[in-house]
């Protein structure tokens, strides 16, 4: 429907375009009037042309650069026009989105202009022919070719001779680059780290160990107090020892208390 779709359906990638899609089609219901002006800024009151309830958002334009911000802030967190600026962009007839709020990273074309460099780590920019553009054109060359070779068995032998011989001339082209003879894009070297477990920690509030059946079987010897053994199968209160001494005292007891009757 507009000419801003279209140019940005063949940019952003499928779900970034859907996304810039919906506040797309959303800025049609909304109007845009002036609010104040300076020798410096333009300020511009969003708000639903129906929808009384609608928040009024500000569209502030700078004169010197023409750079738009908004405040709903939309693009400076998901880097993608909101339907306010979109909004703005069709009052002031610009079919064309301008290219600082084109963020890079949401365009198709954002890691075939970016490899790694020679010891695969950090990123060049590569200067030249973008290799999305070759690769669309190689590939509509090859399904061409495919199309045409496979409605006959001669064709499909013949391409396929021919794929095989380009492989491996290919293969030729690259060897004689890493000797040193020409230049290649260096692609990232993936290398197998060795890893080494970690060590065993008890963290905090693991609780104590669980005990298996056989240690809450066994049990604790038995230790008296009365008379200091160990292993033994008395405890203090029926100690031999205690109930001798206590058996002893009564006896005496008794003798004296017999005496005393005696004598009285």
């Amino acid at each position: 429907m507009y000419p801003m779709e279209e140019t940005m359906s063949e940019l952003y990638t499928i779900d970034i375009f859907h996304m810039f899609q919906d506040e797309l089609f959303q800025n049609t219901a909304y109007k845009v009037i002036v609010t104040n002006e300076d020798d410096d800024w333009v300020v511009y009151a969003v708000h639903r042309i129906k929808g009384s309830g609608s928040k009024v958002r500000e569209i502030v334009v700078d004169k010197s650069s023409n750079h738009v911000r908004c405040s709903c802030k939309m693009f400076e967190c998901a880097r993608i026009p909101c339907r306010h600026m979109l909004a703005y962009f069709s009052r002031m007839q610009i079919d064309d989105l301008p290219n600082e709020y084109i963020l890079r990273r949401w365009t198709k074309s954002a890691k075939a202009m970016r490899v790694r460099d020679d010891l695969g780590s950090g990123i060049k920019e590569i200067c030249d022919t973008s290799l999305l553009e070759r690769r669309n054109k190689l590939f509509q060359l090859a399904s061409t070719l495919i199309d045409e070779a496979m409605v006959t068995e001669d064709g499909t032998e013949f391409v396929e001779e021919l794929l095989s011989s380009g492989h491996k001339k290919l293969c030729d082209m690259k060897k004689v680059c890493q000797d040193g003879e020409g230049s290649v894009i260096k692609v990232p070297i993936i290398r197998d780290h060795g890893f080494k477990e970690p060590l065993q920690v008890r963290a905090k509030g693991c609780g104590k160990r669980l005990k298996g059946g056989k240690e809450k079987a066994a049990k604790k010897a038995r230790h008296c107090h009365s008379c200091g053994l160990t292993g033994q199968s008395h405890d203090k209160r029926n100690c031999p020892k205690l109930l001798n001494t206590s058996s002893q005292n009564a006896r005496l007891n008794d003798e004296d208390d017999y005496v005393n009757d005696l004598s009285c």
